[in-house]
């Protein structure tokens, strides 16, 4: 899954403007002399490595694409949890994390560890039509509820995880 920003138009050809992304409508609009571009932004599953993009049928004589940005849809998400870095099993928590947003555990991808109790960096993948940012909003949500969070085998949090965007990563 990519998150895509799409921006179609051209402030000298006004019209209908439509992208599709793997062959659904992705962006739909009408550019004019006050409005000159149309955007949007999404989550898209690519099956087969290629992000395949095209004008819709209705506008295709009219749509301009201006630029198109794509990134993995990928969320970081950092947690400090009681214990030791010696005794922390990755693949444990991984597991428990991805039952816990029941999404598979190839989701769930621990980056890092380190001590200060265990300080977990771990990335959330967006999973079953769900955006990597939702699944990481709910896993900060989860650690803000210690005897919930410790029931499911995530450790006792010490403060609420917090999620770490990069710059001018999309949300």
């Amino acid at each position: 899954q990519y998150k895509v920003l799409v921006v179609a138009g051209d402030p000298s050809n006004f019209g209908a403007q439509g992208i599709n992304l793997e062959g659904t409508s992705f962006l739909s609009g009408t550019t004019s002399s006050s409005s000159q571009f149309v955007s949007t932004t999404g989550v898209v599953t690519v099956n087969d490595g290629i992000l395949t993009l095209t004008a819709s049928s209705s506008a295709q004589s009219t749509t301009k694409l201006a630029f198109i940005n794509v990134w993995s849809d990928m969320t970081k998400v950092t947690v400090r949890i009681a214990g030791s870095v010696s005794t922390f099993s990755t693949s444990t928590y991984q597991s428990a994390v991805a039952s816990l947003l029941n999404v598979p555990i190839n989701s769930i991808q621990v980056l890092s560890t380190s001590s200060g109790s265990v300080i977990v960096n771990f990335a959330i993948t967006g999973s079953n039509g769900v955006p990597s940012y939702n699944l990481a909003s709910q896993f900060v949500e989860f650690s803000k509820n210690p005897a919930t969070f410790e029931s499911v085998g995530l450790g006792k949090p010490l403060e609420p995880a917090r999620i770490t965007l990069e710059p001018g990563e999309p949300t």
